[in-house]
C-alpha cells in the first residue's frame, strides 16, 4: 500500500501498539502477519467519506441497538492481526458487544465498511477485506469512488461488485440499512 510505511519489526504487543498510538495520535497503526503499518491522516475528500458512511451506519445502528466505531477503534482478528476499518459495527450478540472496556475489541465486527482513499491500493484493500471476512466479518463492503464502484464481501465467501449508484443493503446483517454511493458521493 503506498499510504503506509511497512515497518519489518518483531512481532508487536497489543499493550505496545496501543502505547505507540497514544504517543503518535495523528497515525493509525495496524498490525499484519507481525509486521507494523503505519497510516498517515486520510485527506480532505476521504475523510469527509468517512464521516458520511460513520454517520449513516451510526443513524442506523442507534434504532437497531448496535454499536458503531470509527476508524480509530481496533479489532484483533482470531489470525492475531489487528485491524481498523472505516467503520464497524457490533451487534448485540458479537461477544465484546456491550463491554465497557478500555481494550482492543477482540474478534471482526459483524458489519463494516472500507472507503478508498486516493493512496490505497485497490488490491491490497481487497485482500483486507478478503481477511475480514475470513476472520468472522459477517458483511463487509468497500467503496471505492475512483473507479465508481462497490464490493459487497459476504461469510460465505461470495463478493459483488456494485456500480456506483446501485444501492447496497445491509442484507441480513443490518436488516434495513442500505445506501447508494453516488448519493453519498455528492
Amino acid at each position: 500500500m503506498s499510504d503506509a510505511d511497512h515497518v519489518k519489526t518483531a512481532y508487536v504487543t497489543d499493550e505496545e501498539l496501543a502505547r505507540l498510538s497514544s504517543l503518535h495520535s495523528g497515525y493509525r497503526f495496524e498490525r499484519v502477519k507481525g509486521e507494523l503499518i503505519v497510516r498517515t491522516p486520510v485527506k480532505k475528500y476521504s475523510g469527509y467519506l468517512e464521516s458520511e458512511y460513520l454517520l449513516l451506519v451510526g443513524e442506523w445502528s442507534k434504532k437497531n441497538n448496535a454499536e458503531v466505531y470509527g476508524s480509530s477503534a481496533g479489532f484483533k482478528l482470531p489470525n492475531g492481526d489487528m485491524r481498523s476499518p472505516d467503520v464497524a459495527v457490533l451487534l448485540p450478540n458479537h461477544p465484546f458487544y456491550g463491554k465497557k472496556v478500555e481494550e482492543f475489541i477482540q474478534g471482526a465486527p459483524d458489519f463494516l465498511i472500507e472507503i478508498r482513499s486516493d493512496s490505497d491500493s485497490l488490491s491490497a484493500l481487497k485482500e483486507k477485506m478478503a481477511e475480514w471476512v475470513e476472520n468472522g466479518c459477517r458483511l463487509a463492503v468497500l467503496i471505492d469512488h475512483f473507479n465508481r464502484n462497490g464490493y459487497v464481501y459476504r461469510a460465505d465467501g461470495s463478493v459483488t461488485e456494485y456500480p456506483y449508484e446501485a444501492t447496497i443493503t445491509g442484507e441480513e446483517v443490518l436488516a434495513g440499512f442500505s445506501f447508494c454511493p453516488a448519493e453519498v458521493d455528492r
